[in-house]
């Protein structure tokens, strides 16, 4: 991440692995249930 956006430096969590950079927990915790889908 750093190396892409190096000027980036509020990082809400961690990112590892294979996470996706965007997040789905919104909508989840607005909506409710689970994705339809999975990116992988």
């Amino acid at each position: 991440m750093a190396i892409c956006y190096p000027d980036v430096k509020d990082f809400r969590a961690s990112i590892d692995g294979y996470q996706s950079l965007l997040s789905n927990e919104k909508t989840k915790r607005l909506f409710g249930g689970v994705p339809k889908y999975k990116w992988r």
